[in-house]
């Protein structure tokens, strides 16, 4: 604004009512933080003259809202929260952006006071080292916004699902182990804000509306998370459900192959399945590190290959499920036996098994390893130790639930085994079902319609109509199946 036009501004200014709030105020700056200025300057404020200026970009309103924070300190301060910054026991407070936004000058002391007023002046001093997934999930946000003030509809999606599967989704799990209910809201909030911008004709104050919800929400997290590194307690537990979760469907799996493959005393097919799943590991930590250090695989390949490779793997584990059923019946299992055990089992249906088994190992590895990546760089370094302990208390777990279905197994009778692995892989088949469906759906490649029903991650069942449809309709076929089977068997 030119010099000479600011008496002018200043006399037009004194005539508003209410009259604008005076930004050198130190009493009243020092109540307000950066994110409410830029909430102010988005939304603007209901009843007053000060409007939303949604014709500036999201980055120019945070520019703004930066530059306006800073009329409460004096350039003193600035200069001695310059000198401090460089103490560790001073950066433990402002550990990202998102807590420099969320930070209210009067909740700090004198020197924290200084700190944060050097760092309002100079943002870019906070961003040391990798981004942390929830910086991710608010910068993709921010870009998602700015492309759909512009008129690119499709660019603002293909960001609002990458600040989901770049951020967010990175630290779910440990948000889950303290605030299960702020995961969940969270994530319905940033579907909701997918759908609207996929719409594409939804208004844009709206758009901006939701994506200041989002914010905020992630900043919660932030908050919930303790902005720097998680606890010891919470690392422990975040490392054991990362590996309990993502290794109890291919655990159950394999235990179901190398019993069927006993009982069937064809112990020497067992070096297949082995090497199937081994296999299958080396495959998804190589894959991991080339989209990593090699490749650009972006977070939408990778969640489309996960659920491209559970459907794969619930129609492979569907079909073994039927055949399973089929040869239960006492004489036709032994008509079987004597007809192809040594033929065809030592063939085709060996290297079918082998492959389920490394389909089901596979989908769950690269995203492992992603995860514990996440994970270790969230945690402080006295605290791996408790991560490590978290995983080998989970593998033992697995390994236990692993040896309790082989003993139970081994020990049924050839029909009632039969009967129990085929009933275990048709539910493995629509457990993956449903993860396949929301893997999709997180990657935007399946539309999502969310339904009133529970959550139950580890039998992959999510409140929405897609995920639910498609297992209720597989839990149909198999039923009408049995009946088939059941009416076949009496005639």
């Amino acid at each position: 604004m030119p010099w000479r036009d600011r008496p002018r501004r200043r006399s037009l200014a004194a005539k508003l009512d209410p009259k604008p709030i005076n930004f050198h105020d130190r009493h009243r700056q020092s109540q307000r933080n950066i994110y409410s200025l830029y909430s102010t300057i988005s939304l603007g404020i209901n009843d007053t003259p000060m409007r939303a200026y949604t014709e500036l970009s999201a980055s120019q309103r945070w520019a703004l809202a930066f530059y306006v924070s800073n009329f409460f300190a004096t350039d003193e301060e600035r200069a001695n929260g310059a000198i401090l910054w460089q103490q560790p026991e001073h950066r433990k407070d402002f550990t990202d952006l998102g807590s420099l936004t969320q930070a209210i000058p009067a909740h700090y002391g004198d020197a924290g006071v200084a700190v944060l007023a050097y760092l309002r002046d100079h943002p870019e001093k906070i961003v040391v080292g990798a981004p942390k997934p929830l910086d991710i999930a608010r910068q993709k946000l921010g870009a998602s916004l700015d492309a759909y003030e512009s008129g690119d509809t499709k660019r603002a999606y293909d960001l609002a699902v990458s600040a989901y599967l770049e951020g967010f989704e990175l630290v779910e799990t440990p948000l889950i182990a303290v605030d299960a209910d702020l995961k969940r809201t969270i994530e319905m909030a940033m579907t909701q804000y997918r759908q609207a911008i996929k719409a594409g004709t939804t208004p844009l104050d709206k758009i901006t509306q939701q994506a200041a919800t989002i914010r905020s929400l992630l900043n919660q997290a932030n908050s919930t998370l303790r902005g720097g590194s998680l606890s010891p307690t919470m690392g422990f537990t975040s490392s054991f459900i990362i590996l309990l979760r993502e290794g109890l469907e291919a655990i159950l799996v394999l235990a179901a192959i190398i019993t069927f493959l006993i009982k069937t005393e064809r112990r020497d097919a067992l070096i297949y399945v082995h090497v199937g799943w081994i296999a299958a590991l080396l495959a998804g930590v190589a894959t991991w590190y080339a989209a990593k250090e090699l490749i650009d695989i972006s977070s939408v390949s990778r969640e489309l290959m996960e659920g491209y490779t559970a459907l794969f793997a619930a129609v492979m584990l569907l079909y073994v499920g039927y055949w399973l059923h089929n040869h239960s019946h006492a004489q036709r299992w032994k008509t079987f036996i004597h007809g192809r055990i040594h033929d065809t089992v030592s063939t085709g249906a060996v290297w079918g098994l082998v492959f389920i088994s490394f389909v089901a190992v596979y989908r769950e590895v690269a995203e492992t390893v992603l995860f514990y990546e996440t994970l270790w760089l969230q945690t402080a370094v006295d605290g791996h130790g408790y991560l490590v302990d978290g995983m080998l208390s989970a593998a033992f777990l697995l390994l236990g639930v692993a040896w309790l279905m082989f003993r139970l197994s081994v020990r049924l009778p050839l029909r009632l085994f039969f009967k129990a692995n085929a009933a275990l892989l048709t539910v493995l088949a629509v457990v993956f079902a449903g993860k396949g469906i929301a893997a999709l759906q997180e990657a935007g490649k399946l539309r999502v319609d969310p339904v009133n029903f529970p959550e139950v991650h580890i039998l992959g069942i999510y409140p929405t109509l897609e995920s639910l449809g498609v297992q209720l309709a597989l839990v149909a076929a198999t039923v009408a199946w049995l009946l088939y089977a059941r009416s076949r068997d009496q005639h």
